[in-house]
């Protein structure tokens, strides 16, 4: 229960943090916004559709992760097995898709073009502060089945069936 809970904790203060704090600052302090303006229903309609998706596939994502992993989505509390199956057998990290899907979402629903750089920076951050960090990490921690887990199964664009 305590794994859990922990989980839940480090996806509401990261994706908390990411996906209200961060497009509050650009909205506020950067476009100077009032209130919250969301662009027409269709595109509204399709960003929410995108941020639902890409919750719920941080959900299944980090499910896996606490049940077959025994560990959470939290770098610095990472799994103790390596998952290799549900959506990791597709590809290597769904939770950054996940956070890239919930972010263009709020791009295409909210009314404000500074929001478009929330998408860089998600980017840079999963790329080239994350990104470094997981592989030395997975690496260190899991050897030769991480090398070649990483060589069979693609980074960024799911494929399409399990070996």
């Amino acid at each position: 229960m305590w794994l859990w809970l922990r989980a839940l904790f480090y996806m509401l203060i990261v994706g908390g943090g990411w996906l209200i704090l961060l497009p509050a600052f650009i909205l506020c302090v950067v476009d100077q916004v009032d209130g919250l303006r969301f662009r027409p229903l269709t595109y509204a309609s399709v960003g929410f559709g995108m941020i639902l998706a890409g919750a719920l596939l941080a959900l299944y994502a980090g499910y896996y992760l606490i049940r077959y992993g025994i560990g959470t989505p939290l770098p610095f509390d990472p799994p103790g097995q390596l998952v290799t199956c549900g959506p990791y057998q597709y590809v290597q990290n769904p939770q950054a898709i996940a956070m890239i899907l919930m972010v263009l979402g709020e791009i295409i629903a909210i009314n404000s073009n500074w929001l478009w750089l929330m998408l860089p920076f998600t980017i840079i951050y999963l790329e080239w502060i994350v990104g470094p960090f997981e592989k030395k990490q997975m690496t260190s921690q899991y050897g030769n089945d991480y090398a070649v887990y990483a060589a069979k199964v693609p980074r960024w664009i799911p494929r399409l069936w399990a070996k």
